[in-house]
């Protein structure tokens, strides 16, 4: 029998707590804690979408405003994401 793991439970405070240590060190300025924080409160009682939609909410909320630098920073995250686990982010 297989271990069946929602596709959603990669979609918490573990994935926001990897995602702002690898951020950090790139925009200093990253709110980390309170990136951390949010995710955490509020994913548990969401959905997959809903859940990836808040990513995406608080990341735009924590980089910088500017589209181009906010997507340089995350463009240059990908690779590190490799680095931590093999293979993903999750």
């Amino acid at each position: 029998m297989s271990n069946y793991v929602p596709l959603k439970t990669h979609f918490g405070s573990g994935l926001a707590e990897r995602l702002a240590q690898l951020i950090t060190p790139l925009y200093p300025q990253f709110p980390a804690e309170s990136f951390i924080s949010s995710i955490s409160k509020q994913t548990e009682a969401l959905e997959l979408k809903a859940r990836v939609a808040m990513f995406s909410r608080q990341l735009r909320s924590s980089l910088p405003a500017d589209y181009r630098e906010a997507l340089a920073i995350l463009l240059q995250v990908l690779p590190l994401c490799a680095q931590v686990r093999g293979e993903s982010c999750e």
